[in-house]
């Protein structure tokens, strides 16, 4: 460190203070987001072990939760069989009635 010769004036210190408001402060979320993915887990991690620290009721460790599933298809399709048919000039079938009647 330099050393400051005794004959020099003193400093003064000016305080700066700023007002803002919430919507002029960056995002926390937009600084994490640029961070690496180890440093923002070391960061949540660092967070619950503050935690826990106050807390006494709560185990120090993470719960294991594992859920094993089979994956279930959306849709059955039914096979069926085609007709052909003439319901006559005028006559309009409605789809969604045919598919209710055949199942589907």
């Amino acid at each position: 460190m330099a050393d400051i010769p005794a004959t020099s004036e003193p400093r003064i210190i000016r305080k700066v203070v700023r007002v803002t408001t919430n919507q002029d402060q960056p995002s926390d979320y937009q600084y994490w987001i640029t961070r690496p993915i180890a440093e923002r887990l070391d960061a949540v991690e660092m967070l619950r072990q503050s935690y826990l620290s106050f807390r006494t009721d709560v185990p120090s460790r993470l719960e294991r939760v594992y859920r094993v599933t089979q994956l279930q298809a959306t849709h059955v399709y039914k096979p069926f069989k085609a007709e052909t048919f003439s319901l006559g000039d005028e006559v309009m079938p409605e789809r969604d009635e045919l598919y209710v009647e055949r199942g589907l």
